[in-house]
């Protein structure tokens, strides 16, 4: 595999994550008016796949209490560390 395409890989998993990202966000906005979708959660979890980078992240997991944070927080940065590889 050469440069080339490795680069472009790297392009075609960015746009992935960026499309599954906003796709959490539209079923947890469904969710919240359908009573069947966890709405919530996936607004996070969306949240927290577009906003890995964002300063924002970490204001978001806040709201989650103390004994989760590092557990949201690793998963986070993890997400992070692949999209910048």
């Amino acid at each position: 595999m050469n440069n080339g395409d490795k680069k472009t890989k790297g392009k075609f998993v960015y746009v992935l994550i960026q499309v599954l990202g906003v796709f959490l966000l539209i079923l947890g906005v469904l969710g919240i008016l359908l009573p069947i979708l966890p709405g919530w959660p996936l607004i996070f979890f969306g949240l927290l796949i577009l906003g890995a980078d964002v300063a924002f992240r970490d204001r978001i997991i806040n709201i989650f209490p103390e004994r989760f944070r590092p557990v949201i927080r690793h998963h986070a940065d993890k997400i992070y560390a692949k999209k910048h590889k």
